[in-house]
């Protein structure tokens, strides 16, 4: 496999603008051996994410204590590799490539799987990228059918991989295991959970505990704190539970979480509000921080959706003014 420019070029011709973070899913282990020095000052090339480890006891403890399985980009730690030099990973790790702009990579990939000769592997693995909506029709693995309770990842994917399968019946076993993934703090648990909830896909007994365990979180949660003025007019407990599971993705540093919620924050801006110009602008403020944190992590519509959303804002203080001159002429 080589990279070059952020791009990689395998056995398909596909040419892609690096490779985000994802998990080898169908693969016990994989193997990554640097055939060349480019990544040997582990500041480009094969990444990881580190952060600490969440348990149902210590989120319950202290919320705070870490944000769980995440994508952020502050989290990545590369890989030092010199010609000769190897990494294996297994199946639970997430991983993706970053290749500095000007430079060419190239690296020998083994994967090892469980798929008995003659089966469907064509040699290359599943990939699950963070972008992908949904892994259906694949034999579930067996390091994947008995996910530990404390496995958030495991749980994800087995998740993921069950979703789509209505004629087994696995569609409400999904979305448990995306509640139980995402109360050990995984961010694409709850990113996952704030579509299927806008889809109104999960069942009241399932949206039931969603709540309770936002509950749990909230004391943890000051971006909507009123301050002695009462300036802030956005009240987080009336926000839609879809909006309220990508606050909490968004806030463990997953991009989708942070777009979507934006988006949302801008359609609400728009409605009637008894809070009047201050929540919608309040609003837009939101959808603005949102936006500048997706961007640092590469979200390659962020520069459009932000000037969007300063030419409302723009706008709306204009209309503002030229109704107050309005009343001062009368």
């Amino acid at each position: 496999v080589t990279e070059s420019g952020g791009s990689i070029t395998g056995k398909s011709n596909v040419t892609r603008n690096s490779i985000p973070g994802h998990y080898d899913l169908d693969m016990f282990a994989t193997a990554v051996t640097a055939l060349d020095d480019v990544a040997m000052d582990g500041n480009n090339g094969m990444y990881t994410t580190v952060v600490p480890k969440q348990t149902s006891k210590s989120l319950q403890e202290n919320p705070l204590s870490g944000c769980g399985t995440s994508n952020q980009a502050s989290l990545r730690r590369y890989f030092p590799l010199k010609t000769g030099d190897a990494v294996i990973h297994s199946w639970n790790v997430l991983h993706g490539v970053e290749i500095q702009s000007g430079l060419s990579r190239t690296s020998l990939i083994v994967w090892f799987s469980n798929i008995s000769e003659g089966g469907d592997d064509n040699g290359e693995g599943m990939e699950y990228a963070m972008d992908d909506e949904e892994q259906t029709g694949s034999e579930i693995p067996f390091w994947l059918k008995k996910p530990a309770e404390e496995d958030d990842i495991a749980q994800f994917l087995l998740a993921s991989l069950i979703r789509g399968d209505d004629e087994k019946g696995r569609v409400s076993q999904s979305h448990d295991l995306y509640i139980q993934s995402a109360s050990l703090g995984n961010a694409f648990a709850f990113t996952r959970l704030g579509v299927l909830q806008m889809q109104e896909a999960l069942t009241p007994s399932q949206e039931h505990r969603l709540e309770a365990l936002l509950e749990k979180l909230r004391p943890a949660n000051l971006l909507f704190h009123k301050d002695d003025h009462d300036h802030a007019k956005v009240d987080l407990m009336s926000l839609p539970l879809s909006e309220r599971l990508w606050l909490e993705g968004a806030m463990r540093g997953d991009v989708k979480a942070q777009v979507f919620l934006a988006e949302a924050c801008m359609d609400s801006s728009h409605e009637p509000s008894s809070s009047g110009k201050e929540k919608e602008s309040d609003l837009r403020l939101l959808a603005a921080v949102l936006l500048s944190l997706a961007a640092q992590q590469g979200y390659s519509d962020a520069e459009t959706s932000l000037r969007r959303v300063m030419d409302e804002e723009y706008f709306s203080l204009l209309e503002d003014d030229t109704n107050e001159i309005e009343n001062i002429d009368e």
